[in-house]
């Protein structure tokens, strides 16, 4: 797939605020694998233990040095100790790129809640064990007043690359999408938009 030009650039954490925001994001569908380095801040969220592969149960971004920003509902059964953060790599059968930390605490936000697949205020922010020194934080927007329905932007992540397939890719991919006008007294779900 070729990405169209973008009409502004826009860093990613709008993205990932959006998705969380709906509740229910998983993967990149119909998406290109992401080129190295396009985007260091990508965090995977890793189960810890003897698995056969990554056990990717979410992704997220790296807000601060030792701060990430991923969705709640990847972590309704997680603790602090059951779970990793892999950071700047774009393939997570990769060792030697990535950046291991723990996490020290979870901050789920306040309101979160999650009922029969459906999520509000969908946001946790994972204290890490230490500092990331070598991998740049997201760039943050100071201000979205310049942002418009219709603006073009890169979304980047792991996880599902087709809607037939559940499996999670271990590759970084990225897609082109455009703003979308709030939906405004609606729940999202990946099935369905219903009235709250």
């Amino acid at each position: 797939m070729t990405l169209r030009q973008k009409t502004a650039p826009l860093p990613s954490l709008i993205l990932l605020l959006m998705l969380n925001w709906c509740g229910n994001a998983h993967g990149i569908i119909s998406g290109s694998a992401a080129e190295d380095g396009e985007f260091p801040w990508i965090a995977g969220i890793i189960k810890k233990g003897n698995y056969p592969s990554p056990a990717l149960i979410g992704g997220g971004s790296l807000v601060g040095d030792q701060w990430v920003l991923t969705a709640a509902h990847s972590l309704d059964s997680e603790t602090s100790g059951t779970i990793e953060v892999w950071i700047g790599m774009n393939n997570l059968s990769d060792s030697a790129s990535r950046v291991v930390r723990n996490v020290l605490a979870i901050y789920r936000h306040p309101d979160y809640s999650s009922t029969d697949g459906e999520s509000n205020n969908d946001l946790a922010l994972l204290l890490l064990d230490r500092p990331v020194a070598s991998v740049p934080v997201i760039p943050i927007l100071d201000d979205p007043s310049g942002i418009s329905v219709g603006d073009g932007m890169d979304v980047a992540g792991f996880g599902t690359t087709s809607a037939e397939v559940a499996a999670a890719s271990d590759i970084l991919m990225k897609a082109y999408a455009e703003v979308t006008p709030p939906v405004q007294g609606t729940r999202l779900s990946p099935r369905k938009i219903r009235p709250k």
